[in-house]
């Protein structure tokens, strides 16, 4: 397996190299290569799948000569769980992030011209490279008899074999808007031509990264046992990043293609964002995030900083030597109107990008400065970043009542009093149940004034309907991630076997605890409604895992998570927590993501009086 997966890898980078030949050659008008640059990438593909294969049936089979086998699987793991292990480990997730990327790059063959083949086969190369010096095939020093296992954390829940290939679905999907930028710029900068295909490319990463980000929320939710579900981890910000940038890109594009505005602020969205990714596995796969000391010894390290040097200066360096041919094709619009409402909207994501960028790349310039270990924690964002979305928030539901061109401030305000006034409503019910601060209030007022726009302005047969589809999503996400965090309430409880106590207006009591060879289970009657979390113990670990119960109900969830017990005794130590609008929240994110998908459907134009006029 070791000799077959680099080998794989070898051939793979070879057609990757010959795809950037043949796709420059057939760029520069040379139509007999056509046909190779766009084959090369299936061989690419072919190539990687076998590497992936390799190490699979090396995991599946337990095959611990080799050093990535032994580090993230053992005898006792479930085959399905041993499976998951071939994207568990960095070495390992290398190989499946070249497979996606080659995946795409077949897709994109079919559709796109052979310029866009040279970049992605460029890319494609780099990461290969990569994939080679992390060797996911190394030999181990000596052969064990049994592995070290997987990570306890991955081995608790499923969520874990679906969040991390749908996050990297998101960030790789963003190469192909990123090359198609690329060519634009080098070919014809003045045509918007371009802007539609990097814009469905654009959207497709959306999907995927919103999609993983609320399903990584959803598993931290109900594994990590500490009642949340966002905790502004540098690993969290390294995906919602691009997602923002791209969220701003998918809008200023609109401007440009109806427009013909903003033609140099788009190109700079999409390099900025394929930066961002690019960044992100930086961060988590270069060692930086553990210490600037580990990266100063890592071997892939330097080679992700290359790349991204390289993205950033080929971009803007193009950007700027093209910039006399991105002037504006249309007349500046009006301050009241959709497209200045939309360019504020995507200036405000950025910079709240930048703000998210600077709290996680502060501790490592900390690190770099001399002044040692330094924390940048939920405060920060607290001060900085919600300030940011609420504004956003607010252009999410102007922006759809404001008319193209030009629109009338009392327009506008007409437009905007029914649902401002059912939202006004919405905010006073919030304040009279009393439990959050004043942000919490205007959160929760601000996301039903979003929701209550979007709702009045989905027209089925018009255009724009996945767009409101997917604003709506993000109103409930939004509104559901204020009320979880602003009502939660949450209580430590005691217990003996058989005794019970009052937490959070309701009566716990411990039914029994289970015992087994590495489970301590905690039975519990919560107001009538049995929950079981537990302490679960893997070999190779030392500490036991935490794995919470949680009832999910219509509108609150009671959540419990097992801190401790004592033996023999039994007594354990419970944490209760009471969470509303956690359901409000899941449903966003799923309208959130089928709002992005909608935009893909057939599109049917009609005369309506809003398009007469």
């Amino acid at each position: 397996m070791s000799a077959f997966g680099r080998l794989a890898l070898v051939v793979a980078l070879v057609a990757a190299a010959w795809t950037v030949v043949t796709g420059w050659s057939a760029h520069q008008g040379r139509p007999r290569l056509l046909a190779s640059s766009r084959n090369a990438p299936v061989a690419v593909l072919l190539a990687v799948a076998a590497a992936n294969l390799a190490l699979l049936v090396a995991l599946l089979g337990n095959d611990f000569t080799l050093r990535y086998v032994v580090g993230n699987s053992d005898r006792g793991t479930p085959p399905g769980y041993r499976a998951l292990a071939l994207w568990a480990g960095d070495e390992g997730s290398l190989l499946l992030w070249n497979l996606v990327l080659a995946a795409f790059a077949v897709i994109a063959a079919r559709r796109c011209r052979p310029g866009v083949l040279t970049v992605l086969g460029a890319v494609q190369a780099c990461y290969l490279v990569i994939a080679l010096i992390a060797d996911p095939f190394a030999a181990s020093h000596t052969v064990p008899a049994d592995g070290d296992g997987a990570q306890p954390l991955l081995r608790t829940n499923v969520l874990m074999a679906i969040h991390p290939p749908i996050i990297y679905c998101g960030l790789i999907a963003l190469t192909v808007p990123f090359a198609v930028t690329l060519v634009a710029l080098v070919r014809s900068p003045e045509d918007d031509g371009w802007v539609p295909a990097a814009r469905r490319w654009m959207t497709v990463a959306w999907c995927f990264l919103t999609a993983g980000l609320v399903l990584g929320a959803a598993w931290a939710y109900a594994v990590l046992g500490w009642g949340g579900y966002w905790a502004w981890d540098p690993v969290e910000n390294a995906a919602l990043l691009p997602w923002l940038t791209a969220t701003a890109y998918l809008h200023t594009s609109l401007v440009q293609q109806r427009r013909g505005l903003l033609r140099a602020w788009n190109p700079a969205l999409v390099i900025i964002t394929f930066a961002l990714s690019v960044l992100g596995t930086f961060l988590t796969r270069g060692s930086l995030l553990t210490s600037v000391h580990s990266f100063a010894s890592s071997a892939v390290g330097p080679v992700y900083l290359g790349l991204l040097i390289a993205v950033v200066a080929l971009g803007f360096g193009l950007l700027m030597a093209r910039s006399p041919l991105l002037r504006p094709a249309g007349a500046t619009p009006a301050a009241c109107s959709r497209e200045s409402a939309v360019t504020l909207g995507s200036v405000l994501l950025a910079t709240l990008a930048a703000s998210v960028l600077v709290g996680t790349l502060y501790p490592l310039v900390a690190q770099l400065a001399g002044s040692g270990d330094v924390a940048v924690g939920k405060p920060f964002y607290a001060r900085t970043s919600v300030p940011l979305l609420l504004a956003v928030l607010v252009l999410a539901g102007v922006g759809p009542l404001t008319r193209w061109r030009a629109d009338s401030v009392a327009g506008v305000l007409r437009r905007l009093a029914p649902p401002l006034t059912a939202a006004l409503v919405v905010g006073i019910a919030a304040a009279v149940a009393g439990g959050g601060d004043w942000v919490t209030v205007v959160a929760v007022t601000v996301a039903a004034f979003v929701a209550f726009v979007n709702l009045g302005a989905v027209t089925w047969v018009r255009q724009s309907a996945g767009g409101r589809i997917a604003h709506l999503g993000v109103a409930l996400l939004a509104c559901g991630a204020a009320l979880s965090s602003g009502y939660e309430q949450h209580a430590d409880v005691v217990l003996r076997p058989g005794a019970e106590a009052s937490a959070l207006g309701t009566t716990v009591r411990l039914t029994r605890v289970d015992a087994g060879a590495s489970t301590l289970t905690a039975q519990l009657d919560v107001g009538g409604r049995s929950l079981a979390p537990r302490l679960l113990t893997f070999r190779g670990s030392t500490d036991p895992t935490g794995v919470p119960d949680i009832d999910r109900g219509w509108w609150s969830d009671t959540y419990v998570a097992l801190l401790s017990v004592s033996r023999p005794e039994d007594v354990v130590t419970v944490r209760l927590y009471d969470t509303p609008g956690m359901s409000v929240m899941w449903l966003g994110g799923l309208i959130t993501v089928v709002g992005g998908a909608a935009t893909f459907l057939p599109r049917r134009r009609v005369r309506t009086r809003e398009a007469v006029r």
